[in-house]
Parts: structure tokens; C-alpha cells; sequence
């Protein structure tokens, strides 16, 4: 009788640890993406502080965009929150994985003005522009025209010429 009841203590025990890990990983796991950008803003690190607003008004307006929709299988279809932590966390590690980052959020970020894309992953607008053009290029016919005006809207946004 009494090893039953010590087994059955153990064992609540165990559960209510498991499930207060479970709980705590989960959380922490939605805080992530909001915690790394918050790391964008030491002291060490000023180019984050001016970006930190412009990252933050242009999450929530880039996930509702319609360019996200559009372009969900180019990025995998996750879910907009999900993708936004993904970015975010890409961002704030952006001196370890500069190059894959830009390759990779070159397809889908557009709230980062030239200057501010330069800086975070030395990256040239108009390298982009023309690696965009192309991708663009080797789209179905169909596509091709909205993602066509995206670009522009993009150029005249950061004041380059569409057709150079």
C-alpha cells in the first residue's frame, strides 16, 4: 500500500512537471520572435534601435498584406505569425547568416527601406531588383503581371528605376 502511494505521487509529480514544461516551452515559444528583435536593441548595436520601430508597424502590415498571401508558396505556406517569428529571428542573427538571410528574405521583405536593407544584410536594392526581375521572368504568364507590379511599387517606394 504504501509503495502504491508513493508511486502515485512520483508519478502526479512527473505529470505536473511535464505539463508545466509543456506549458513553458509553448509560451516561450511564442515570445521568441518578440524577444530576439528586442535583442536588436542594446547598446552594442545602433543600427537596431532605428529599426525596431520600422520592424514593428510593418509586421503587422506585411502579414495582412496581399503580397503575403500571394506568395505563401514561395515561402513554404507557413502560417503568418509563425513566419513573421521566422524573419524576426532571422533579422536578429543577421551577422552569423547575413548572405542565406538575404538570399532568403530577398523572395518576401519589403519594410525595410533601401538604406536599412544595405545596412542589415549588405545587400544591394538594385541587385535585388534585378535577381527579382528575373525570378519574375521564369513565372507563368499569369503571374508574372501582379508580381510586376509589386516590383514597381517597390522601386518607386525606394525611388529606383524600374526599367534600368
Amino acid at each position: 500500500m504504501r509503495t502504491l502511494l508513493i508511486v502515485s505521487k512520483v508519478t502526479a509529480l512527473l505529470v505536473t512537471l511535464a505539463f508545466a514544461w509543456w506549458i513553458a516551452d509553448w509560451h516561450l515559444d511564442r515570445q521568441d520572435g518578440r524577444e530576439v528583435l528586442s535583442d536588436l536593441t542594446t547598446p552594442k548595436d545602433p543600427v537596431g534601435r532605428q529599426l525596431k520601430e520600422r520592424l514593428d508597424a510593418g509586421a503587422r502590415a506585411w502579414i495582412r498584406s496581399s503580397l503575403l498571401e500571394r506568395d505563401m508558396e514561395l515561402i513554404g505556406c507557413y502560417p503568418p505569425r509563425m513566419l513573421w517569428d521566422r524573419a524576426t529571428f532571422t533579422c536578429a542573427n543577421v551577422r552569423e547568416r547575413r548572405n542565406q538571410a538575404a538570399a532568403r528574405l530577398a523572395k518576401f521583405v519589403f519594410i525595410v527601406s533601401p538604406e536599412d536593407w544595405s545596412v542589415i544584410f549588405k545587400y544591394d536594392p538594385r541587385e535585388f531588383v534585378q535577381k527579382r526581375k528575373m525570378e519574375i521572368a521564369n513565372m507563368s504568364a499569369e503571374l508574372q503581371p501582379r508580381y510586376t507590379a509589386d516590383l514597381r511599387k517597390l522601386c518607386e517606394e525606394w525611388k529606383l528605376d524600374f526599367d534600368s
